[in-house]
């Protein structure tokens, strides 16, 4: 086998830190930064912007089955090329926007039907394929990336809203996640077999040479199973609680005390924070189980939602700020444990199934919080509620463990 240290499979995770950057600064964690401008500049009520990005999920959620199929069939790497494209000249359309309307089209258009793709999707199809052993690990890089993306985006993106606006901001958002994403798109390869290697370097699995990204369920197989539905409902709780907080974070920090500026420095913290604590609960996860931390991360993330409620704010908003920056590293432990379940055979068809029931939550979430916000003139009851949605992903992820630990191997294989 090749030396680990040789391993071609971490140039891929190279060369996917840049799309995996782009996308997760300019539309995850970015997306909070344009809600104050919005509605300032258009009028927008807080209801108005929340359904706004909350239908922006509907349809992210939508296409991941769509986006996970033809990344089966034609490979990931053409379908991000595409989606960077498309998600750059989106950026442009909603720079350009003058309406309410117009601000709609752009954003559930070109933006919320590719985005995805370039923060998350093909980043974490072509890392399962060239990783088993060490998924975790990768992924937990790749995560890190999109944190370190953040930290250096966000400032960038505040800036541009606080002077020249936020229609310029949108534009430099677009151009960001072209000149990030196009390398990987133009650059990465698939799987390792193109290269005549295997997953983590190993020889082939199969004595008669087969190609080893064969193995693994088949949609209908995972679709059946109890482990597919249980991951389903997890993602259903952290996915809807992780999608709340970030369209609000900033509106959530100012209804605190703080102002827009140090609403976004405790963002850009939040995104810094993450990073050690991907790369750390990546490597730990590969050793310990990636289930069990990502229940350990849930509570703490639950914890970080109650503290901020209770605490008033002052300090204890940056001490909530950093108790929530582990809760994005629960995504590539939960992706690495479908691929772990299920293999390679149908990953992107899967998880964009499983992408699109958490991606339901996300749109329920932020339309829940906008409407309790207009209604009472606060974030208390929706804080509470993601806090037991956190609480309930940490039970169900421990579910999970329980009822499928005998799948749990370096060789990934489904029973139903």
């Amino acid at each position: 086998a090749q030396a680990k240290s040789a391993f071609y499979g971490w140039r891929i995770t190279g060369l996917m830190l840049g799309p995996r950057a782009g996308g997760t600064g300019v539309y995850i964690f970015g997306s909070t930064l344009f809600i104050l401008p919005l509605e300032q500049a258009l009028g927008m009520s807080r209801a108005t912007s929340s359904l706004l990005f909350a239908m922006a999920n509907l349809m992210s959620a939508a296409s991941a089955p769509i986006s996970g199929y033809f990344m089966d069939r034609v490979g990931p790497r053409k379908v991000l090329l595409l989606s960077v494209v498309v998600c750059s000249l989106g950026y442009a359309a909603f720079a350009a926007a003058d309406s309410v309307t117009l601000v709609f089209v752009a954003f559930l258009g070109p933006i919320s039907l590719t985005s995805l793709n370039v923060a998350f999707n093909v980043s974490t199809a072509i890392v399962n394929n060239w990783f088993d052993r060490n998924r975790a690990t990768a992924m937990g890089v790749l995560q890190a990336g999109a944190g370190m993306g953040s930290l250096i985006i966000l400032p960038i993106l505040a800036f541009a809203i606080n002077l020249w606006g936020w229609r310029a901001a949108a534009l430099l958002g677009g151009g960001i996640i072209l000149i990030l994403g196009l390398p990987g798109a133009l650059f990465a390869k698939d799987t390792p077999e193109e290269l005549g290697l295997f997953p983590d370097g190993n020889a082939a699995r199969s004595n008669d040479g087969a190609d080893d990204r064969l193995t693994g369920a088949s949609t209908r197989e995972a679709l059946r199973s109890r482990a597919f539905w249980l991951l389903a409902m997890a993602g259903i709780f952290f996915g809807g609680a992780i999608v709340a907080v970030q369209v609000h974070f900033v509106p959530i920090m100012v209804w605190r005390g703080s102002s827009e500026v140090t609403a976004a420095a405790q963002l850009t913290m939040m995104a810094a924070a993450s990073i050690p604590q991907v790369l750390f609960v990546g490597w730990i996860a590969d050793r310990v189980g990636r289930l069990t931390v990502g229940a350990g991360l849930s509570l703490l993330a639950a914890a970080g939602v109650t503290l901020l409620n209770a605490g008033g704010g002052g300090w204890t908003t940056w001490v909530a700020a950093l108790m929530l920056a582990g809760a994005q590293g629960i995504y590539p432990l939960t992706w690495a444990t479908v691929g772990q379940i299920f293999g390679r055979r149908s990953y992107s068809t899967i998880r964009g199934y499983l992408m699109g029931l958490q991606g339901l939550a996300g749109v329920a979430t932020p339309v829940a919080a906008g409407f309790l916000f207009e209604r009472i003139g606060g974030y208390t009851q929706a804080l509470w509620g993601v806090a037991i949605m956190w609480a309930l992903a940490a039970v169900v992820l421990t579910m999970t463990l329980r009822s499928t630990s005998p799948l749990f191997t370096d060789q990934p294989r489904i029973r139903a």
